[in-house]
């Protein structure tokens, strides 16, 4: 459940937080409703100490979700030259990107695979496959 409020909740805020000025009533708000949510996905009373949840780590304030997107985003478009380009027009400061070296030949290898099994033809073998999942699901401890 924690998995699904950092997927929705938080990749919400990621979104389009970082990008608009937010006054302090919003950062209070974005921050409380991540609280909110988290602790809703933890199975904890919403009335439960925020100090705790921000010391177990189980909690990330929406500065550091917002600092952290950017940092990335900045590494991220430090990769290549139109992204420290785009990154120069807005102000930043950019460091030269070392020149990687060339892996030696004798390094690189290989990598085989199995070929794609056949069979998969959807309509073919229908009730085979569905006797076999039932099976499965019979089969799992707890059912």
């Amino acid at each position: 459940m924690r998995l699904a409020v950092r997927a929705v909740v938080v990749s919400r805020v990621t979104y389009s937080a970082p990008y608009l000025q937010l006054t302090k009533t919003n950062r209070d708000t974005l921050n409380t409703m991540l609280r909110k949510a988290t602790k809703q996905a933890l199975g904890m009373p919403i009335y439960s100490s925020t100090q705790r949840l921000l010391d177990m780590g189980a909690h990330n304030t929406m500065e550091g979700i917002i600092e952290s997107h950017l940092s990335n985003q900045r590494i991220r478009l430090s990769y290549t030259e139109h992204g420290r380009a785009v990154l120069r027009k807005t102000g930043w400061q950019i460091e030269p990107v070392p020149i990687k070296a060339a892996h030696p030949e004798d390094s690189k290898t290989t990598i085989q695979t199995k070929p794609f099994p056949r069979n998969k033809t959807p309509g073919k073998d229908d009730e085979r496959r569905t006797a076999r999942a039932k099976l499965s699901h019979s089969l799992e401890p707890g059912r």
